[in-house]
């Protein structure tokens, strides 16, 4: 199996990179390990020769019919680079900045994780509703999941913090077994400690950064709380999810979603970053993806919607939640 690097010409939006996912995700032969979602440069592993790469992917549509993507170059990657550095640098900015806000709870100083975040909390408890991240600052997820949870459930709380939503849950549903998910090993570690000390029995956090560890077909409901905008692939959290879920399963995803198209520069802010702004997208766009994936929207309500500023533009945002359910 080599690791190939791979770039295209024509890619214009993000539909484009959203063409090229779905292009590759067709041929069992080649698996994604990584695509760019600002040039859509992907990273992928094969046993296929660089003719067959090619043959496969020489030119296809990308987000319109005006749009088409061609493909500019193939090289057989080093093992030193093996692993993306942007991916690499954005998971450990996070881990940063979350582990810097545990702490900073802990000694009882403000906590957020940017300017831009909607955690901000001076308190310790509150730290847990804000559950770093999450936007309880502003709803309560943990009643809104409540609402599609039934006993005997699977559940994966992905992205979850220090167990906020995890704990609500876990405490009415005394059969329902959850699987919390980050990747801050602090937090699970805070996590963890705090479900023995609550004795709860139908808990448990893990350290990881996808949804590999859980096995397919196997879990009702999986949801997120501001972590799907940091997710350097969503198309591969999206279709992991698919598989991830049992058929009629439920797939929630609570974030920012944009109303425009945001600048490229915010994508590479540190503050917008670890704020859930940058990678923002609107939720038509999220929404379709899903569908191509075999998801059927089954709701979405508008929490809070306001403006961010940058470099003196105004640009409209909303936090939301996204229902989706596997079809059987």
């Amino acid at each position: 199996m080599n690791y190939i690097s791979l770039t295209f010409d024509g890619v214009s939006c993000p539909g484009c990179i959203n063409a090229i996912d779905h292009q590759i995700s067709k041929y069992d032969e080649i698996e994604i390990t990584n695509i760019s979602q600002n040039s859509g440069d992907t990273i992928i592993v094969t046993k296929l020769s660089r003719v067959s790469i090619l043959e496969k992917l020489k030119a296809f549509e990308g987000c319109c019919d005006a749009c088409n993507i061609e493909l500019s170059t193939i090289e057989i990657m080093d093992s030193n680079e093996i692993i993306s550095e942007e991916n690499n640098n954005n998971y450990e900015l996070i881990k940063k900045q979350y582990r810097i806000a545990l702490e900073r709870a802990i000694d009882g100083i403000e906590v957020s994780c940017s300017e831009n975040c909607v955690c901000k909390t001076t308190n310790f408890d509150r730290l847990e509703e804000s559950s770093i991240p999450s936007f309880a600052s502003v709803y309560d997820l943990s009643n809104y999941i409540m609402s599609y949870v039934k006993d005997e459930m699977n559940l994966v709380d992905f992205g979850s913090g220090t167990g906020h939503d995890a704990f609500q849950i876990a405490r009415i549903y005394k059969n329902v077994n959850i699987t919390g998910i980050d990747l801050t090993p602090e937090m699970v570690n805070f996590a963890n400690e705090k479900s023995k000390d609550q004795l709860l029995t139908n808990v448990i956090f893990i350290e990881g950064s996808d949804l590999a560890i859980i096995p397919h077909k196997s879990q009702d409901l999986i949801y997120t709380n501001n972590v799907f905008n940091l997710l350097p692939n969503k198309n591969k959290f999206i279709r992991d999810s698919y598989q991830t879920l049992k058929a009629g399963g439920y797939l929630i995803i609570a974030d920012e979603f944009s109303k425009v198209a945001l600048p490229s520069e915010i994508d590479s802010d540190p503050a917008f970053r670890c704020g859930g702004i940058s990678g923002a997208q609107s939720k038509d766009f999220i929404a379709n993806i899903c569908t191509n994936e075999g998801f059927k929207q089954k709701d979405f309500q508008i929490i809070n919607q306001y403006e961010i500023e940058y470099n003196k533009v105004k640009f409209p945002l909303e936090t939301g939640i996204l229902v989706l359910q596997k079809q059987y």
